[in-house]
């Protein structure tokens, strides 16, 4: 599975879509396996890829560090940077401070405010 994986994210997006439709339940499935589909989603850029798959995996696999700091980076990729600080922000308050997940969330929060800063430039070029 690890070499179809490996062709997958070469041949890109769709391939590894294809292979996830190719594993029967994602619950069941070796956490070997779905992390390296979730990280592939990931190398190709497939940030709702992602997000979707979270939910299938496993209780146990699903609330990982790792998973949990990973759907709050790809949350904060796919433009849902309030979805990103609350994942990261309840991730501290389940598991405590980590330099990782604090990382993440400093992303988050300088993305928000490049979002504030553009907007703010926009709005005094048009003179308001």
């Amino acid at each position: 599975m690890k070499e179809h994986l490996a062709q997958a994210r070469k041949a890109g997006l769709d391939a590894l879509k294809t292979l996830e439709g190719d594993i029967k339940k994602i619950d069941d499935c070796e956490a070997g396996v779905v992390i390296d589909l979730f990280l592939s989603y990931r190398a190709v850029k497939g940030w709702d890829e992602m997000i979707s798959l979270v939910p299938k995996m496993s209780p146990v696999l699903m609330t990982t560090v790792m998973v949990q700091e990973q759907l709050g980076f790809a949350l904060n990729r796919a433009g849902r940077g309030e979805d990103a600080e609350r994942v990261l922000q309840e991730l501290i308050a389940r598991r405590g401070p980590s330099s990782e997940t604090y990382g993440i969330l400093g992303r988050v929060y300088k993305d928000r405010w490049e979002t504030a800063r553009v907007a703010g430039s926009v709005m005094l070029a048009k003179g308001c």
